[in-house]
């Protein structure tokens, strides 16, 4: 049960790296940057699933068997919040990309 909390807990962060990279690069296009950002694996990758693994095992030493349907409940919910927000974030970053750049009074000569 506890290795489907960690897969939880690193499809969460893939996603969480998904919106970060997409929210970074309309940041990019919107001040006339090439969309080109990245993101951090560490601290996530490490700290994200061991966050959930012992939240589990707390949940669990409090009511036997609730930690792991909470951290995966959790996850859930958490996974389907961020597939909206970059569902959100894909569809602004596709429309500044198909519309033209503004000109700003720094690029004007």
């Amino acid at each position: 049960m506890y290795a489907l909390i960690v897969a939880l807990a690193l499809l969460s962060c893939f996603l969480g790296f998904v919106l970060e990279i997409t929210q970074s690069n309309i940041l990019h296009v919107r001040n006339g940057r090439p969309p080109n950002a990245g993101a951090a694996l560490f601290p996530n990758i490490p700290f994200v699933p061991l966050t959930y693994v012992l939240g589990a095992w707390g949940h669990n030493q409090l009511q036997p068997d609730l930690g792991p349907k909470a951290a995966s409940a959790y996850a859930l919910v958490s996974i389907g919040i961020r597939c909206w927000q970059v569902v959100r974030a894909r569809a602004e970053f596709r429309s500044l990309m198909a519309s033209p750049p503004e000109s700003s009074p720094e690029n004007v000569s």
